[in-house]
């Protein structure tokens, strides 16, 4: 019985009677006077499944049954469900025109429902505890856990399961798991670890209310109907027709990746498994049975007969345990012409694995409800297994799904979808690194993808700066409100670095370093005479008022008399030479007030000459705009970019110190190979914590 909700403030418990724990349905039977108590946790789940993932965890299985001293059962689930994924709707101020690109990607996502992959495990069993390690630490997709029993008297809460479920969590604490309990919603209170229940039972995702009685009573909501072969779960709006498969024959051999395919079918399902961990002694016997038999059967199989020998070496040896395994694959769908569909392709799926499915039958009542914590004696074909073999048919890994909320500037940035339709919620940021690279072909969306992402950045209110080529952002920063400068050769910039900058040590210690860039010969070096007479220059200019600062007043301080000297190779940058266009202009026009701005460079990313010393001013004028404000700095085909010295130096610092600055990086660019070549290689290399987002022409952008 289920008392008044008090309880379940006070602890993490929710109390099972015999007729929940055996079916949902028995609703109508006393409770019996075995209590179990469900200590649920959830956790992530990994991105793929590789062997440094999966080495240890043989190891951890076996080690869970030796310090259980108890009988103690795993419970292994992989579930998929249809959802239509959203994320939070707020909005930044201003951008119109980005509000409503915003608006239409969020409609072309909730427009079809979006398949979600759930993997996990639990651990239960008598007097047992519960984890569900789906993966590993800083991982959280979309994922339902599985609920485990724990049996025996409210006594039996604190003085036996709850240590032991601390053990079992230092022992899983790579998992990171997080313990499911009782939440408030509009002044009601539900159960986590019940919705679970409800998700195996039905395969959809419903809130599952506390109330006084039966627990079957809250659970059992739809009328469960089985046929032949084909079970109905019919609810007030929908009916689900499902078929379950048991396994006939295992594989010669398990891999962690043997039920990879599954991932990527298109239905719903629920995949539960069980392993029932044996005493040493019982095992041993199980294998000097199986031994017995073959030697009685005169059976020729010599190899068996040795790997019998082995595998009791490492019993003994504690390489591995034995146990008890079940496993049922339930396939929903809301038609029985769309459940043969899928029937068919989860049988492919499954004899992809090496293993002989067999459709339940006359056991698919048992199937049907063994899927629930603690129906041990439901299961319909148990069969023994090492925990190695279990390990590989729980890897606990499934696609990546991200984080909607709690990334380190708030909710996720967009929804994506991955290349198994299931849903992603992309932020640039891992931890606090939010440095991107987008790598595309030619006509593959790099630029797109690249527009997109800022323009969904813009609920962040992060102050956004695009460096672009070919105008390919033009139409884009100037629909979103923002400023857009195409700085074209022989036409003038509107840059005046001397009227620009404050006259302080910073500015004129960087005005000292531009001005060599502006004057520096191959034939001949500057020497420590004319680096003096550059500062003081520099420093007798910026006394002067603001709109008397120029090139040309700096040029009458460096002297007239060496023809070849500093003062005559500035001579060209001045109003009166040919490169005065570019930074001797009556008056700086580059502001850096609006929440938006874009640059045009294609013209100047194949001129030297003037390309140094202008990003050498760019850089600098948006370094001094970096306060701490959140901002983003788009660079479109970087690579070319980077074989100037001076972005090289920008982009090194910015990937190394940009993090502390609140400030990230976004690099764009056709091909890894084209930013690796040379000394460009030591920056694109640096062990940062890239995002990459790569692009292919038939699939999109993967991330």
């Amino acid at each position: 019985m289920i008392g008044d909700g008090s309880a379940f403030e006070a602890c993490e418990f929710v109390k099972l009677g015999r007729c929940a724990r055996r079916a949902a349905a028995r609703v109508g039977h006393a409770a019996a006077r075995i209590e179990e108590y469900p200590l649920v946790f959830t956790v992530g789940g990994a991105v793929c499944a590789g062997a440094v993932r999966f080495r240890p965890l043989p190891i951890r299985v076996a080690r869970v049954s030796s310090v259980s001293h108890c009988p103690v059962s795993f419970l292994s689930r992989r579930s998929r469900s249809l959802l239509q994924p959203a994320l939070p709707l707020r909005r930044g101020a201003g951008w119109g025109g980005r509000r409503k690109i915003d608006g239409l990607v969020r409609a072309g996502c909730l427009a079809r429902p979006t398949p979600q992959r759930v993997s996990g495990a639990a651990l239960g069993g008598p007097h047992g505890a519960v984890y569900f390690p789906s993966g590993t630490k800083g991982q959280r997709p979309l994922v339902f856990p599985v609920l485990a029993v724990l049996r025996g008297g409210p006594r039996h809460q604190r003085t036996f399961v709850v240590p032991k479920a601390r053990d079992f969590e230092k022992l899983l604490d790579r998992c990171s798991p997080r313990r499911l309990s009782i939440y408030g919603f509009n002044g009601l209170k539900f159960s986590e670890t019940m919705e679970v229940a409800e998700m195996v039972m039905t395969g959809r995702h419903r809130r599952v209310p506390i109330i006084r009685g039966h627990l079957g009573s809250a659970l059992y909501r739809q009328r469960v109907i089985f046929g032949g072969e084909t079970v109905e779960v019919r609810d007030a709006d929908r009916s689900a027709f499902g078929g379950i498969f048991g396994i006939r024959e295992y594989p010669a051999f398990t891999t962690p990746r043997q039920f990879e395919s599954l991932l990527a079918v298109d239905f719903g399902f629920v995949l539960t498994q069980s392993f029932t961990f044996l005493g040493r002694a019982a095992a041993s016997e199980r294998f000097r049975l199986r031994q017995k038999q073959l030697e009685n059967a005169d059976d020729r199989a010599v190899s068996q007969m040795l790997d019998l020998v082995d595998a009791a070496d490492d019993l003994m040896s504690n390489r591995f345990v034995l146990g008890d395994h079940h496993f049922t694959l339930a396939v929903y769908s809301d038609s029985l012409k769309g459940l043969r569909d899928n029937l068919s392709i989860a049988r492919a799926a499954l004899a992809d694995t090496g293993m002989v499915a067999a459709r339940e039958g006359a056991a698919l009542e048992a199937a049907y409800w063994s899927q629930l914590v603690g129906n041990f004696a439901w299961r319909a074909r148990p069969a023994p297994i090492t925990s190695l073999n279990f390990a590989a048919f729980s890897p606990f890994h499934t696609y990546p799904a991200g984080l909607a909320a709690g990334n380190h500037w708030g909710d996720a940035i967009a929804l994506m979808k991955t290349s198994a339709r299931s849903p992603y919620f992309f932020s640039f940021h891992k931890r606090d690194i939010g440095h991107t690279l987008v790598v595309g072909p030619t006509g593959g969306g790099k630029t797109v993808i690249v527009n997109f992402l800022m323009a969904q950045a813009e609920k962040t209110g992060a102050r956004q700066i695009f460096i672009d080529k070919d105008r390919g952002a033009q139409i884009f920063v100037l629909a979103s409100g923002g400023t857009y400068l195409t700085l074209v050769n022989g036409t003038p910039t509107g840059f005046a670095p001397l009227k620009a900058l404050e006259n302080n040590a910073e500015d004129r210690a960087w005005l000292s370093l531009w001005v060599r860039q502006l004057v520096r010969a191959e034939q001949r070096p500057i020497t420590v005479q004319e680096e003096r007479m550059i500062d003081e220059g520099v420093a007798a200019v910026m006394r002067l008022p603001r709109e008397d600062r120029s090139l040309d007043a700096l040029r009458t301080m460096l002297g007239m008399a060496d023809a070849s000297g500093i003062g005559a190779r500035l001579e060209k940058w001045t109003s009166r030479g040919a490169m005065g266009w570019v930074f001797d202009n009556a008056a700086d026009e580059m502001t850096l007030d609006a929440r938006f701005i874009g640059f045009d460079m294609t013209d100047f990313l194949d001129n030297a000459e003037i390309r140094a010393p202008l990003m050498l001013y760019l850089f600098h004028r948006i370094d001094k705009m970096l306060t701490g404000e959140r901002t983003i700095i788009a660079i479109d085909e970087f690579w070319k970019a980077l074989q100037d010295e001076a972005f090289r130096g920008f982009a090194q610092d910015g990937l190394k110190t940009y993090r502390k600055r609140n400030a990230m990086m976004v690099f764009a660019t056709q091909s890894p190979a084209d930013a690796l070549k040379g000394s460009v290689a030591k920056i694109v290399k640096l062990e940062h914590a890239w995002r990459r987002l790569d692009g292919r022409n038939d699939d999109g952008f993967q991330v």
